[in-house]
């Protein structure tokens, strides 16, 4: 996975970097089950391994709620990479389509490698 596309970890040192991937969790999710859900805190970032997750929104037609869907998001894609640094609150679901395989960075262990790392100040 290449930090460098996050833009605000492209200008860390690589022992940096090294840190916060060591920090991330593996989890996967059944096909089906949210990731997110819109008003929830994004609490930590997430790299998809494998699989397809949906971004989409909530809309009234005609009082039956149903997905826009906004995205398909697949292997490499970095969700919330800028929310969870300021702990933002979501506005879309994220939703498995199928089984997901990723790598998660919590906000608790980002805050723990900013405590040792000068450079993420």
């Amino acid at each position: 996975m290449e930090c460098d596309k996050i833009k605000y970890f492209s200008a860390l040192s690589n022992i940096t970097k090294q840190e916060l991937l060591y920090s991330m969790e593996r989890r996967t999710y059944e096909a089906g089950k949210p990731i997110f859900v819109a008003n929830q805190t994004i609490d930590r970032m997430i790299v998809i391994q494998s699989g397809i997750v949906e971004l989409s929104i909530s809309y009234d037609k005609r009082r039956k709620y149903e997905d826009f869907v906004i995205e398909r998001l697949t292997s490499g894609a970095i969700l919330n990479h800028q929310a969870f640094i300021v702990k933002d609150i979501s506005d879309t679901f994220f939703v498995c389509r199928t089984p997901v395989s990723c790598f998660e960075l919590s906000y608790e262990h980002m805050k723990k490698v900013m405590t040792k790392r000068a450079d993420l100040q």
